[in-house]
């Protein structure tokens, strides 16, 4: 749907943990790794926007970060 609204920068936050080699891009296997990265998160955000607004209010945020099983502190 918003694919052409994705922004290079949300590649760069899950590409680096998807690339074997030091090749620039990504290879098939790579490339499938990542694109069910991004299915997960977009499916996570679909889940916590209650709204669907579309955003994430504070409060969605925080369900989200809290059914990631991470903390804010961390990594």
């Amino acid at each position: 749907k918003n694919v052409k609204n994705y922004k290079i920068e949300s590649y760069s936050l899950t590409a680096p943990q998807t690339q074997r080699n030091n090749a620039e891009g990504l290879g098939f296997d790579e490339f499938k790794i990542f694109w069910n990265r991004m299915k997960q998160w977009k499916s996570a955000f679909l889940y916590c926007d209650h709204d669907r607004s579309g955003t994430m209010s504070a409060h969605e945020l925080r369900t989200a970060i809290k059914n990631s099983g991470k903390e804010l502190g961390q990594t």
